[in-house]
This record gives C-alpha cells, structure tokens and sequence, in this order.
C-alpha cells in the first residue's frame, strides 16, 4: 500500500529574537535527502513551534535553544499525516479545498483543461500512474477521459494543463504533500521538475493556476480526492490482537420476596433490562471510506470472556458514524424461601468494552477492484448473564 513515510530532518542551532521572543529559522539538513529539502521550515511557518515556546528550555548566553529542545520541536513538527494514494485502477476527482471546484480535462471546448463547479461529468476523473527511476515517488496524473496528463511549468504559457505522452516529460510528474490540522485530509500537488504546486480558486485570475512550491502557502493550494463510487464487501478482525478493555457487572433487576409462613415457598424471579449496544469504526491507514457509505456485516461480541465475530453479517455499517441497537436481556430463575425468611433475588450481565483491529475491503462498483481500509473497531457489548440468591430471618 503505497503511503509517506514520516521525515525526520536535524538542526544544529536555532535563535530566539531578544526582542520579540520568537525564533529566527534557519535552513535545516534533511536525514534523508530531496529536492527543496530545506524549503520545508519555512513553509511550516511560527504556529507549529508556538506550543513549544510555551515551554521554558535551556538557554545559553547566545539566546540558543538547547539541542534537546530543537529535537523535541522537530520531532513533532516532521512527523506528517499519511495519505493515501490510490493504486491507478482506482479513480478520482480532484476537488480544490478553498475554491471547491475540480479539475477535468476534455477535447473540446476550450479552456480544454481547467476547473469547475458542477459535475460529476466524465472529462472530470483522473487515475495516478506512478513513477520509477528518477521518478520515483511521483505521479503522473491521467485523465481517464482523454488519456492526458496534468503539467506544471515555470517557462511557457500556458503555465498549467494536460498533455499527451505518458509522462516523458518532467513537468508531468507531481508528488502530493499533506497537509495538517483542517487541512489534514488535504494535501498540495507539487511537480518534480518546476518545483511548483497548483492552484484553485475563484477570487483571483486566472483561477486554474499554479504557485511556487517554496512559497508562501495558502489555502487554495490544497486539493482532496473524491473517489469513485465503491461498496464495502467484506470485513475482517484480527482477533488474535483484540482487547477487553473494562467489564462491569449491570443489574438487570433485583426484588425481595418474603416467607412470613411456616413452611417453604418456591418463588420465581424474572427479570428484563434493554440496553443499547454501541459500536464505531476507526480509520487508521489506507482507502478512505466516504463518510455514510453503508454495508451488512458482522460484529465482534463477547462470550464466556472470549471475543468472537458475529458472522451473519445482520449488523448495519454506516462508516463515520457510532452505530446504536438496542437488545433486551432477561433472566427467570426459582428459589426457595424457607420460612418466615425474606429473600433478595438479583439478575446481572456483564458490560465490556473492546477494541478489535479490522481490516475492511471495498470494492470499485464500475469495475470490482478491491483495496483495504485498516483501523480500530471500538464497542460496547454485553453478555454473562448471572443470577444471585441472598436470604435472611424477618
């Protein structure tokens, strides 16, 4: 599963501005080197190293952060988002974060490569072919309609379009950087040979445009993937690494009965308690599930202190949601209260929470190709109903 590694970079030394309290950033050395290695400090900007000015670290006579501190900043500040990148047999629409709009790409008419607000249109979806050799962890962007691909360029008019020729040049090529905190699920489309990234807006001309990648970074530079429609097929847990993590007896019901006669009486109790059972899907890695895609499964339960899977998949998914049901337990059990005794009977079911790693596979509706989605399955469950018999002299 194709997906971003996180990028430690080093710093040697960092200054705090007497004056203002803030730090002065300096270029930083990449442990693994790239292109524009050092652009990225600058383009993170003061906001990410605000919590750590919060702090009260080391400082020498030269007003210079400790090494330690600087580490525990970067650590925090390099450590990206993953994003998911498709595999080419899955398509998309590109769709601009500020402008809303996205990309297509068409024979006629002109603008033949732009954006726009309405759709889905069929000019409108694109697939990623990715790069080898000197390409490598880039991507051609290819119109499913008219087989181009995007370019990004520095030199020539226009600045921005598609192409036919399947990569073989340079400015074909994109990576795709993520973006953090409301634009966590975004990212910015930066092209290999021009070191620029795209744009899309409305409030300035020309809208379809693009920016320089180590520029100032702005909001209509970030881009989402709308994916085609795809259904949930089937899920599976890993059992084997499933976690109860509290179990708390509940009283289902409980009733004092009493023998004010001489000899024994048999009573019966009977008790019934609704509970709802909650159940949710956490993402973790991989294909990004639309928020209120539905699909029939089997859910994980409890049973004599074991997690097992129900696996007649009578369970509603609706993905980004806590899903609810309410379930009724009861119990009905006799006793024998002996004379002049009251006795005190008591029904309990034991309440568990459990995590359960899953792994849930979709597939394209247009062409039946499957990929995987990891996460976490959090819920609320019940079982072990029990009963009790307390007794005493009136």
């Amino acid at each position: 599963m194709p997906r971003y590694r996180p990028i430690r970079y080093r710093i040697a030394r960092i200054r705090v501005s007497v004056d203002s309290g803030q730090p002065i950033l300096p270029a930083c050395e990449s442990e693994r080197h790239g292109r524009h290695r050092w652009s990225v400090v600058h383009e993170a900007g003061l906001p990410f190293f605000q919590p750590f000015l919060n702090r009260s670290p080391r400082q020498n006579s030269n007003d210079h952060l400790d090494a330690d501190f600087v580490n525990l900043a970067f650590d925090n500040l390099f450590t990206m988002p993953e994003l998911y990148i498709p595999p080419k047999e899955i398509s998309f629409r590109l769709r601009g974060y500020r402008s809303n709009y996205v990309l297509f790409s068409r024979n006629k008419p002109d603008p033949k490569c732009g954006h726009t607000s309405v759709g889905p249109n069929a000019d409108q979806w694109w697939q990623l072919v990715p790069g080898t050799g000197q390409h490598a962890g880039y991507y051609l962007i290819k119109s499913k309609f008219t087989g181009k691909v995007l370019f990004s360029r520095r030199t020539r008019d226009p600045p921005v379009g598609d192409i036919d020729g399947d990569g073989k040049y340079n400015d074909n090529w994109f990576k795709f950087e993520v973006g953090t905190g409301k634009l966590a699920s975004h990212f910015r489309i930066r092209n290999y040979a021009s070191d620029t990234v795209l744009v899309s807006r409305t409030h300035r001309n020309p809208t379809f445009y693009n920016h320089a990648g180590i520029g100032d970074v702005h909001e209509d530079q970030y881009f989402t993937f709308l994916f085609e429609d795809m259904a949930i097929n089937r899920v599976e847990y890993q059992i084997d690494q499933a976690k109860v993590l509290a179990s708390v007896p509940e009283v289902i019901g409980t009733t004092t009965l009493r023998n004010d006669s001489a000899i024994n009486q048999t009573v019966e109790f009977d008790f019934a308690r609704t509970e709802t059972i909650s159940s949710s899907f956490d993402y973790t890695v991989g294909f990004t599930i639309t928020v209120g895609t539905s699909g029939k499964i089997g859910i994980p339960f409890v049973t004599e202190g074991q997690i097992k899977v129900d696996i007649s998949n009578s369970h509603e998914l609706k993905w980004g949601t806590t899903t609810t049901e309410s379930k009724t337990y009861s119990i009905r059990f006799p006793a024998i209260a002996p004379p002049r005794h009251s006795i005190i009977g008591t029904g309990t079911v034991t309440c568990s929470n459990i995590e359960v790693p899953f792994t849930i596979y979709s597939k394209s509706v247009a062409t039946g190709f499957e990929v995987a989605t990891h996460g976490i399955y959090r819920g609320v469950t019940y079982w072990n109903i029990q009963s009790s018999i307390k007794q005493g002299p009136l």
